[in-house]
């Protein structure tokens, strides 16, 4: 097997997240029955998050420093 060189394009096709939502849409009933899914209450393209809720920082809990003063999280400040 060669290797393909620099200037070849890398003939594997890549798969972003829409992509594979739409393959699983395509997916039948029979077929997510025999996945173990029920179409009726879960259908194979459910299993692909398309939003991500994220609490609003007012929410989110504060850390605790040494002298009892608090702190926003690394992750929220």
């Amino acid at each position: 097997m060669e290797q393909a060189s620099e200037d070849e394009p890398n003939k594997e096709k890549e798969y972003l997240a829409s992509d594979a939502y739409l393959i699983m849409k395509q997916i039948s009933d029979e077929d997510s029955k025999i996945l173990g899914l029920d179409p009726k209450y879960n259908r194979p393209e459910n299993l692909i998050l398309k939003s991500l809720l994220v609490c609003p920082p007012p929410v989110r809990p504060s850390v605790s420093m040494d002298s009892n003063a608090k702190a926003e999280d690394d992750l929220t400040h």
